[in-house]
């Protein structure tokens, strides 16, 4: 008798029972079992991809969508949204997010023609001339009145500066090339508007919401049409109201505390809006939608009780809010840091000169003399506002003995205008899009889908304005470049950095180490000043 393997029997058999009932019966069900296998290996490998894709910084993980229809399908689905948003690789420690803003004019125009709002990241890991296009842009006189407001999960809020009758706003994501999402209140009264605060996320009901501050117009009685110069009725006071966002939006008033403030920040599920009026930040709490009211730091100095307390904008440093207010004198200013339990916490005290200050067309003191506070591993980088920008500094700290090291007075050439940019604040790139974030109806989508066709032979003007507003942005590019690349120095180089041959002998207080020498502890003792001349000086010499 021929000996067999073991199995192949058992083979041998199937093979020559393929017609009888019993295997017919048995055949589907063991297809189902290799499908559901197949099916469950699938699921396995998309399992793995996801999260090895999920770790990838948001425009890589765009890219990939390039790769395959499974690829695209894969990273497109909210699951991998939300495994991004938790896995994805923070931007590099020095950076500055920013958005440039251009306005374009034609020859032969008078007014203007064009807006180009250009997002960048300096410092972002590119080189600094590939750094001059943006990771995405927004251009058409539609956008001449936006303003940047805040940034969550990567999404920014463009609004006006002004009341409007539905509070319009815009959702952008410049990390991914998605449509543009206008957001209105749906509010049928005309005489209300709404004044836009800040977008944020409440972590637990998954849900983003918009901050607004309501304000009621007087409402003409029906026997005194309106400018009659009739009795007129209040149609109520005005409050803050969160708009709640998705398939099904809610308006819901929150609180009657009226503000016109848009100095927004929100980190980790809370809202903070800086209130200059009152010298409070009303911190919002996205997924229980209250408010708590916190009390500036510092003391108001007395002699300038009518200028603004606080000397910067809401701020983000080591994961902190952080705001620079008065410590009762106008020169002197101190740096504080929000902790978990909404205490504050000093870190630097800022000494301000006179030529540091300006008064507006109504005779205030200006209120952002400190534009932007960077923590470069225990050196503070405190990039300070001036009268003009021809007194505009850069000052190093040392933050454990809040020791000035260093000022540089910035050369006007080299400076762009305040108004050109505004500092993106938490910004973290991710693939959040707002077509996920704002839901339309299906008309309204058919819509979109049907002008889009038309807008396209729009293209070349498009093209035209991109091309401008990238030119226009340059000098601010650059200058974003050139305080990271100043920042990434810190702290191992700040010698480098004060005996750059940009730099010019001006305001030093130098930090001595025990071990050095007399020449040294005398240095330390001296004050310098250093002052930055434009690099076609440098060059001459």
């Amino acid at each position: 008798m021929e000996i067999k393997k073991a199995g192949e029997d058992e083979i041998v058999v199937e093979d020559d029972r393929g017609t009888t009932p019993a295997a017919i019966a048995s055949s589907p069900k063991k297809r189902k079992t290799q499908a559901a296998a197949a099916t469950e290996g699938a699921r396995l490998c998309d399992d793995v991809l996801g999260l090895i894709l999920a770790r990838l910084p948001a425009r890589a993980a765009v890219a990939c969508t390039a790769l395959s229809k499974h690829h695209r399908r894969l990273i497109l689905t909210p699951e991998f949204r939300s495994l991004h948003l938790r896995l994805s690789p923070p931007l590099p420690r020095q950076h500055v997010a920013y958005v440039a803003t251009a306005q374009l004019r034609w020859k032969g125009e008078k007014g203007l023609v064009s807006v180009s709002h250009g997002f960048h990241v300096a410092g972002a890991g590119r080189r600094i001339a590939a750094a001059a296009a943006p990771m995405r842009a927004l251009f058409g006189q539609r956008y001449s009145d936006e303003r940047y407001v805040n940034t969550c999960n990567g999404v920014v809020l463009l609004a006006t500066n002004d009341y409007t009758p539905q509070g319009r706003c815009v959702l952008w994501n410049p990390a991914v090339a998605d449509v543009v999402r206008d957001v209105t209140v749906p509010d049928p009264s005309e005489y209300r508007d709404y004044l836009v605060l800040g977008l944020g996320y409440g972590r637990r009901s998954k849900t983003y919401k918009i901050l607004l501050c309501r304000k009621d117009y007087r409402q003409p009685c029906k026997e005194y049409p309106s400018g009659s110069g009739g009795n007129n009725k209040l149609n109520g006071g005005p409050g803050l109201q969160v708009y709640a966002l998705g398939r099904r939006p809610q308006l819901r008033t929150i609180s009657s505390t009226e503000i016109h403030s848009q100095e927004s920040l929100y980190l980790d599920g809370m809202l903070f809006v800086l209130d200059v009026d009152k010298s409070v930040i009303l911190a919002f709490d996205v997924d229980d939608e209250t408010i708590t009211t916190i009390d500036l730091p510092g003391d108001q100095d007395l002699m300038w009780h009518w200028s603004r307390h606080v000397r910067s904008t809401l701020m983000e440093m080591d994961g902190r809010v952080c705001v620079v207010t008065k410590l009762g004198h106008q020169h002197r200013a101190g740096l504080w840091l929000l902790t978990a339990d909404h205490q504050w916490e000093r870190r630097c005290v800022i000494e301000l000169e006179e030529d540091l200050y300006h008064c507006d067309e109504e005779g205030n003191m200006y209120d952002c003399s400190v534009t932007g506070i960077w923590n470069c591993g225990g050196v503070l980088a405190v990039y300070i506002q001036g009268f003009t920008a021809a007194n505009d500094r850069l000052r190093l700290y040392q933050l454990a003995t809040e020791k000035m090291l260093f000022d540089a007075k910035l050369p006007c050439d080299l400076v762009p205008e305040h108004s050109k940019y505004a500092l993106c604040w938490g910004y973290k790139p991710t693939l959040v899009a707002p077509q996920s974030i704002v839901e339309l109806s299906q008309d309204e989508e058919r819509r979109r889908n049907n002008a889009a066709g038309i807008m396209e032979s729009l293209k070349p003007i498009n093209d035209k304005d991109s091309r401008e507003g990238k030119k226009a942005v340059l000098d601010t590019v650059y200058f974003m470049e050139f305080l990271v690349s100043i920042m990434r120095k810190l702290p191992d180089g700040l010698q480098d950095v004060i005996k750059l041959p940009l730099l010019e002998s001006k305001v030093l207080d130098l930090v001595s180490d025990d071990n050095d020498s007399e020449d040294s502890e005398d240095a330390a003792r001296d004050a310098f000043e250093f002052e930055i001349v434009s690099g076609s000086e440098a060059d001459s010499d």
